[in-house]
C-alpha cells in the first residue's frame, strides 16, 4: 500500500517532497494511462533507463478497481514477469482504518499491512514474511508543528535494523525547517526550504556522518518560468551540477530534459549525464 504523510515526506522537504533525485538519475519515461468514471482504471507505464551498462526497458500493465469506495482492487505485471494484486479495504464502521494485502510473485510475498489516520495523527504498520521485517511508520502535525518516525525490525531475530526520527517547523507557509536522526544518531540531516516568490523556491540539506563527521552538502532551486515551462538546478558537495527542464507541449504531453555534469571531471564527456522524457497523459 502506498502511503504518504505530510510530515512523513523521507525525501526532500518542500510542500509537494520533490527532490532532485530525477537530475541525479536520468531516465526516459513514457506514461500512459486512462481512467473511466466507473471505478476501472487501466494503466500501461513503460520505463527507458540507461545506465552506464547500456539501455534497460521495463513495461508495467496495471488495472485497478474501487469498489464503492470501500474496497480498491489492483492488479499489474510488468516485463520482467513479476505480477502483484494489491487489495485494500476500509469499511463504514472504521473509515480512519485502512487494511491492505499485497501478494506478488517472483518470489512469491504476501505482505500485509495496517494503516490508521485521523486529522492529526497518522500510523501504517507493514509486515515483509520474506525478510522476517517489521515496519511501523507514524507522524503527526501539531499547529506549525509536525514530526515522524519509522521504526524497522527482523521479528525473527527481535533486532532494530533501522530507525529514522524526523522533525519539522513551519514557520510560515513560506519557511520550513526540517532535521532528521538516522540509525540511532549515527546520521543527521538539517534541511531548509523557502519560497523567494510565488514562482521560485529553494531548498538546502546538510547531511552528516557522526561516526567520520564527514558533511556533504545539497541545494535545490526550482522555477515555474511560466504555467507550462518549469526549470530546476542543483548542486552536490561531491561535484555534481545538475539541471531539469519540463515544458507541456500540448494538453496532455510534456516533455523534459536533464542533465547531470560533474564539475572535477569538466573534460571528460563520458563523466556527464543527459535524460530526455516524455510523458503522456490523458484522462476519459
Amino acid at each position: 500500500m502506498s502511503f504518504r504523510f505530510k510530515s512523513l515526506c523521507f525525501g526532500q522537504i518542500g510542500q509537494n517532497c520533490k527532490s532532485f533525485e530525477n537530475s541525479f538519475n536520468p531516465t526516459n519515461t513514457v506514461k500512459i494511462s486512462a481512467q473511466d468514471s466507473n471505478g476501472l482504471a487501466l494503466e500501461a507505464l513503460s520505463k527507458l533507463n540507461r545506465d552506464d551498462e547500456g539501455w534497460t526497458a521495463n513495461t508495467i500493465l496495471s488495472s485497478g478497481y474501487d469498489i464503492q469506495d470501500q474496497i480498491k482492487i489492483n492488479a499489474s505485471y510488468t516485463s520482467e514477469k513479476q505480477a502483484y494484486i494489491n487489495v485494500a479495504s476500509s469499511q463504514n464502521w472504521r473509515k480512519d482504518i485502512v487494511l491492505s494485502l499485497l501478494a506478488r510473485t517472483k518470489p512469491i510475498t504476501i505482505i500485509p499491512s495496517a494503516a490508521y489516520q485521523n486529522q492529526a495523527f497518522a500510523l501504517v504498520a507493514t509486515a515483509d514474511a520474506m525478510s522476517n521485517h517489521l515496519t511501523v511508520t507514524g507522524g503527526s502535525s501539531i499547529s506549525s508543528l509536525g514530526f515522524g518516525a519509522l521504526l524497522r525490525m527482523n521479528y525473527k531475530n527481535m533486532g532494530v535494523t533501522h530507525a529514522i526520527a524526523k522533525l519539522e517547523y513551519k514557520i510560515s507557509e513560506d519557511f520550513v525547517l526540517h532535521s532528521a536522526v538516522k540509525e540511532f544518531g549515527k546520521n543527521i540531516d538539517f534541511s531548509l526550504w523557502t519560497k523567494l516568490s510565488p514562482s521560485i523556491s529553494i531548498s538546502l540539506q546538510a547531511s552528516i556522518k557522526v561516526p567520520t563527521k564527514k558533511t556533504q552538502f545539497q541545494g535545490v532551486l526550482s522555477s515555474s518560468i511560466n504555467k507550462k515551462t518549469k526549470f530546476s538546478a542543483g548542486f552536490h558537495s561531491s561535484g555534481k551540477f545538475g539541471l531539469s527542464i519540463s515544458r507541456q507541449v500540448y494538453d496532455h504531453v510534456e516533455l523534459s530534459f536533464t542533465g547531470l555534469f560533474d564539475v572535477f571531471q569538466a573534460t571528460d564527456f563520458s563523466a556527464h549525464k543527459f535524460g530526455v522524457g516524455l510523458n503522456i497523459n490523458t484522462l476519459y
